[in-house]
């Protein structure tokens, strides 16, 4: 198991998620323990107001001698008769006169003055018992006769049950707040473990992959990010390895193509030197040989070189307005000794008139003579290269076109890769399309490659044209 850090997002993931649960929890249990408070003591005191407004109208209405001396147990039974409460009868002076329970001593006489029982129509009280510290509730109403004051009662209750209740509701709310809690934390660690693992799978892979390991891949099948971002993890990984392993090949082809001219240069050289008498036209022979793999040993060192040189990001081109059929003109003569050597024929054709684009020429002229070189390659004796140039208002195309047996199939995707030597027998360097692909990305254009599809292979340019190119 990875290790768990702080600052690792599957810790970030899971403080922020058990930070935003228990404040949530903590909200919703405060608000629902004050509603319940506030619901069990509004719904006691509700009933003891009632009780009590009751017996002041039973009182007013139906009491025929409101003498509250001589009346008090009469007084006294009708207003219990209509409550479950304690009540209690006083005198206009606070002095008592009649308690249902007999103990007046136990809760609190003097709670409300008289002038505030006498301008109003009931006072609602808490305090507590004298003796057992008791939390109650009451309620004070006055008597008049006549609309004079004549005393007043009180009705009171108990809150210990009603504070029991509320206790345990609240005790039960916060025991289920605690286990909701530990519930989502333990959620919040499966949520982050779903998320972290992958991350953590993808990191572990792109370190094996940092150290050279191409093989890695991520066994991880999901359809959201994660899974994509997997996907196109392995999709980098088999990129890279199928490039690791184009460049091998072509490490191993090239070092056996430079060896082999360093061979005959090498052998021819040892030759002259200790041989005594040398004939002069072995003498020749060997110094064209040398003169031959010497040019052949540059022109790899320069194909070479081409890679480091057409970067897009850090190419500096020089575009100049450029008559590219005059490039190619000047390449197919370049090529024409070749040509002549295969017995083969170029059928061309181009426009009568200069075509003005602006390009690079040195770049351009490159480009043309590679792709003739691979037309004249790949085609055998007395075939036909075809050579055509087409233009529009907003673009040019050069097509050419060979007669030899196409690209295979299983490589035509990949012929325009850098060091993709692909399987025909006629291997290069596996170079000279990625330079011209290059070149025609400087410029904006595109290189195409496709098999005809009777026989051979046609590979286009295509350059943009903007309305200060002419012709």
């Amino acid at each position: 198991m990875h290790n768990f850090q702080f600052r690792s997002i599957r810790a970030r993931l899971i403080f922020g998620y058990t930070v935003v649960v228990c404040l949530s929890i903590l909200f919703f249990l405060i608000t629902l323990i004050v509603t319940i408070h506030y619901y069990y003591k509004n719904s006691v005191t509700n009933i003891m107001k009632n009780q009590a407004l009751l017996s002041s109208m039973f009182f007013h209405e139906y009491i025929e001698n409101p003498n509250i001396f001589t009346q008090r147990q009469t007084i006294l039974h009708s207003f219990s008769a209509n409550s479950n409460a304690q009540v209690q009868l006083f005198e206009s002076n606070g002095n008592i006169l009649a308690d249902t329970l007999s103990t007046p001593n136990v809760v609190p006489l003097y709670i409300n003055n008289i002038e505030s029982i006498r301008s109003q129509q009931y006072i609602i009280w808490q305090s507590r018992t004298n003796q057992e510290n008791e939390p109650i509730l009451g309620v004070t109403i006055p008597l008049y006769s006549n609309e004079e004051f004549i005393g007043y009662a009180r009705f009171i209750t108990s809150l210990q049950k009603t504070n029991q209740s509320i206790f345990q509701i609240s005790l039960f709310l916060i025991l289920l707040g605690i286990f909701t809690i530990f519930l989502s934390i333990g959620v919040g660690f499966q949520i982050s473990k779903s998320f972290s693992e992958p991350i953590s799978k993808i990191t572990h892979a792109s370190r094996k992959m940092s150290n050279g390991d191409y093989s890695v891949r991520i066994k991880e099948h999901r359809r959201d990010e994660i899974g994509q971002l997997g996907t196109t993890f392995n999709l980098m990984a088999k990129e890279i390895q199928d490039r690791e392993d184009i460049k091998n090949n072509f490490i191993s082809s090239i070092s056996h193509d430079l060896r082999t001219p360093l061979t005959s240069i090498k052998g021819w050289a040892i030759t002259l030197k200790s041989t005594e008498s040398v004939k002069p036209s072995e003498l020749e022979e060997g110094i064209d040989i040398i003169e031959k793999e010497c040019d052949r040993l540059s022109e790899m060192v320069n194909r070479l070189l081409d890679f480091s040189k057409l970067n897009p990001k850090t190419s500096n081109l020089t575009l100049v307005p450029t008559d590219i059929r005059s490039i190619l003109e000047d390449s197919i003569s370049f090529v024409k000794p070749s040509i002549k050597r295969c017995h083969m024929k170029i059928q061309k054709t181009l426009p009568s008139h200069p075509v003005i684009v602006s390009v690079d020429p040195f770049y351009i002229k490159r480009a043309f003579d590679n792709i003739l070189d691979n037309a004249i390659k790949y085609s055998g004796e007395g075939t036909e290269i075809s050579i055509q140039m087409s233009v529009s208002k907003g673009s040019l195309s050069v097509c050419i076109t060979d007669s030899g047996q196409g690209f295979p199939t299983k490589d035509l995707p990949f012929v325009k890769l850098k060091f993709y030597q692909g399987s025909n027998k006629k291997k290069g360097s596996g170079m000279g399309l990625a330079i011209c692909d290059s070149i025609m990305e400087l410029h904006h254009g595109r290189l195409t490659v496709e098999n005809l599809p009777t026989k051979g292979a046609k590979i286009c340019l295509e350059f943009p044209r903007k309305g200060s190119d002419a012709y």
